[in-house]
Parts: C-alpha cells; sequence; structure tokens
C-alpha cells in the first residue's frame, strides 16, 4: 500500500512534463513577442541603452566635434597706424575723486582709480585695442582686440560736459565692447564709423585662419 502513492506521484510527475514543454514554448514566444515590440519602439529592457539613446549620444558627440572644429578669425594687425592711444581721462578721474569724500560714491572712486591706473585704449586704422594690466583677473581676458570687419555699430554719450565720453562697440556676433571716460570721444567715435564703411565696401580685406588670440 506504501508504494502505491509513490507510483501514482510518479506517473502525474510523468504527465506533468508535456505541459510544461507546451508553457515553455509559450514563454519563448512571448519574450520573441516582447523583443519585437520593444524594437519597433526603440527601446530595450533596463540596463540597455536603446536606439533612441544612443542615436542621442551620436548627435551629440557630431555637435561637439562640430563646435571644436570652429575656428575663430584672427586678423593681421601688422603695419598699422595708431589714431588714437591714451589713458582714460585724468577728468573722469579727478571728478571721482573729488567726489569721494561722500561714502556713498566711494566704489566709483575706486573704480574710477583702477581704470586710470590699470586700462589703456588704443585705436588704430585696424582694430580698437583694449588693454587692462590689472592683478586681478583672468589673463586671456586682459587685453581685447576688435577688428573693423567684426563692428556693427557704435553708440557713444559724452560725460563731463562732453569733455570725455563712454562708448559701446556692437560687434555682429552679438557681443560688445565698452569704453570708458575715453578723450575725444566724439573724433573717435567719427573715425571708427569712417574705417567700418571703408572696411566693409574693401575686397582686399584678407583675414587668416588660426587660434584665437585674446577675446573680442
Amino acid at each position: 500500500l506504501a508504494s502505491e502513492p509513490r507510483e501514482r506521484l510518479a506517473t502525474l510527475r510523468l504527465r506533468a512534463g508535456p505541459g510544461d514543454e507546451g508553457t515553455s514554448d509559450d514563454d519563448g514566444d512571448f519574450e520573441e513577442r516582447l523583443a519585437k515590440l520593444r524594437a519597433a519602439k526603440g527601446t530595450t529592457g533596463r540596463g540597455q541603452g536603446g536606439s533612441k539613446s544612443k542615436a542621442k549620444a551620436e548627435s551629440g558627440e557630431q555637435g561637439a566635434t562640430k563646435k571644436i572644429a570652429v575656428k575663430k578669425k584672427v586678423y593681421d594687425y601688422t603695419g598699422e597706424t595708431v589714431f588714437f592711444e591714451s589713458r582714460p581721462s585724468a577728468g573722469d578721474l579727478a571728478v571721482n575723486v573729488a567726489l569721494g569724500a561722500t561714502l556713498l560714491w566711494l566704489p566709483l572712486t575706486f573704480a574710477a582709480v583702477g581704470r586710470y591706473a590699470w586700462v589703456n585704449y588704443k585705436v588704430t586704422d585696424k582694430r580698437i585695442s583694449v588693454s587692462n594690466t590689472s592683478p586681478v583677473g583672468k589673463e586671456e581676458e586682459k587685453q581685447t582686440d576688435v577688428a573693423y570687419e567684426e563692428i556693427a555699430s557704435v553708440v557713444a554719450i559724452g560725460r563731463g560736459f562732453g569733455l570725455w565720453g563712454d562708448m559701446v562697440v556692437n560687434l555682429k556676433d552679438g557681443s560688445k565692447c565698452e569704453i570708458r571716460s575715453i578723450d575725444k570721444w566724439q573724433e573717435i567715435k567719427a573715425y571708427i564709423e569712417e574705417r567700418v564703411k571703408a572696411v566693409s565696401s574693401d575686397p582686399s580685406v584678407v583675414t587668416v585662419e588660426a587660434e584665437p588670440m585674446g577675446f573680442s
């Protein structure tokens, strides 16, 4: 009698065998359909990169490559003729030092003193140059050279009863070059506009492709 349940149990196990194979086949079909569905949607299982993520990664790499490949124009300034070269206006310095007696004006006084001590403006027939010899700041930001080919417009306003003025040079790429407290601002503005017009109509202007020097 004890052996009879064992025989029945073995019979049940043998009979369950074909059913298990059918279940395994169904699971295989389900996994295959699921894989096809994921492939059609461009996704995969967890921990795996889909085609969409791969496409984004490839496009990101291509964009980075394009950015690196872009070179900045470097202009040839050899043989240039200097039209104006000077520090910021001494009149601006004197006014700001006098007004420094009021505590509220002290920040502007310090700015004027530092500007007069370290900043130098130069306008030639090929560029506008602003140099800063201050010991503070990044080294690559202490020299600004703007070629007339890059200038879109110039805006200037007089200060100190018109004895000196401030100037903003708008560039074609949307950036700006600010010139604070410069003497002869009206003459310089007229000269810059004249040079911009002359350069834009001169087909002989040649630029050189090289690594950027300074910034503009």
